[in-house]
């Protein structure tokens, strides 16, 4: 195998592209596990009683703040909430509890139109006092938005709750009696 200029930059070329890839998904890329970009944004320091000191984007942080002092001085430790479809987080920080067996509800979990009642039914025996819900269209994909891939329990919430605030991508839903 002769080593020309040719084929020195070809293969330069190709290895270059993955490297390039890497790099950019190390240092530019959004949030995910390992992500060394991370290090590189602003933070600041959120003190919440059940986790001390943690930090996060600034940003984000000021919903964390906002969504769980509202759940706090609007409920009492024995009221519940739920969260949909996904950031089952909102237990923990607010130490409320879940009135369903679900964490989240993500496309293809509930089959049936039977399953989605079972939700519902759980909903009513423990209504909660607040939705936390976060209208997303998932994997950017209309059809995998809850109100598409759960309409029954969607409906539940619309009929029977009112959207007090919104924060961020999250709404809150109070209960309406």
């Amino acid at each position: 195998m002769k080593w020309t200029g040719e084929r020195i930059l070809s293969y330069a070329v190709i290895l270059l592209f993955p490297i390039w890839f890497l790099y950019m998904m190390l240092f530019y890329g959004d949030f995910y596990s390992g992500s060394i970009g991370e290090i590189r944004k602003p933070h600041t320091t959120l003190s919440i009683e059940r986790t001390g000191n943690i930090y996060a984007d600034p940003v984000e942080a000021s919903w964390i703040k906002e969504i769980t002092g509202h759940i706090k001085k609007n409920t009492s430790p024995e009221d519940t909430i739920f969260a949909v479809p996904l950031n089952p987080i909102w237990y923990f920080l607010t130490d409320r509890k879940n009135p369903t067996y679900y964490e989240w509800i993500l496309p293809g979990e509930l089959k049936t139109e039977a399953e989605q009642r079972k939700v519902i039914e759980q909903l009513k025996k423990k209504v909660p006092s607040f939705i936390i819900y976060a209208d997303i269209a998932i994997d950017n994909r209309e059809e995998r938005r809850f109100s598409r891939y759960a309409p029954l329990i969607y409906d539940f919430i619309i009929g029977n709750y009112r959207m007090e605030k919104t924060v961020g991508f999250f709404q809150i839903w109070r209960y309406e009696k």
